[in-house]
């Protein structure tokens, strides 16, 4: 189905528009996350960045994909230059941004609290639900990140693509410690 979108909008567009880029993002999503191709995922999403390289949202889920391929350089990469195109907008994407750094940080024996709470502040019930999830994200959350971080990724993670799940997320008693900071208050690494 994403294939046959992508070559429509080549066709009717050309290679370098940037609706072609968001169309092989859409791709690369489906690839990494559905039928768990990786190796054609990260063409795909190399290819939507070189097309549109402000483009957020394929950046945030290319960075996702490098955590699974254990490519941290490239991830932080990928999440670093995310987060310059848009560091205020309190939105899904924003939030798996976050998500990830944080993943980045406990990866690298840092303390993943500031991103933490930064997304703290901005998880609210009425943000927007993603009809896609990160099941890849997901199943190396489950694998990689260890046990005393664990749970907590694994609820963010689902609250970050569904936040009415948020109570869930608020009754733990490591959420509940950390004290938000606003997205606003850009956090030098």
């Amino acid at each position: 189905m994403y294939r046959l979108a992508l070559a429509n909008v080549e066709k009717s567009y050309g290679m370098d528009h940037p609706k072609v880029a968001i169309a092989r993002g859409e791709l690369a999503f489906s690839l990494h996350n559905g039928s768990l191709d990786f190796a054609s995922a990260r063409r795909e999403y190399d290819d939507a960045i070189a097309v549109l390289p402000s483009d957020f949202v394929n950046r945030v889920n290319y960075g996702g994909l490098c955590l699974v391929l254990d490519d941290k350089d490239e991830a932080r990469r990928q999440l670093e230059a995310a987060w310059k195109l848009r560091p205020d907008v309190p939105d899904r994407f924003t939030a798996r941004a976050l998500l990830y750094r944080a993943a980045l940080a406990v990866f690298s024996n840092e303390d993943p609290t500031q991103y933490l709470a930064q997304l703290k502040s901005i998880l609210k019930p009425q943000l927007a639900a993603s009809p896609n999830k990160a099941t890849s994200v997901a199943k190396y959350f489950e694998r990689e990140i260890p046990e005393n971080h664990r749970h907590l990724f694994q609820v963010a993670l689902t609250v970050v693509f569904d936040a009415t799940l948020l109570p869930e997320l608020e009754a733990l008693d490591d959420w509940k410690t950390i004290v938000p900071i606003p997205i606003e208050t850009l956090l030098e690494d």
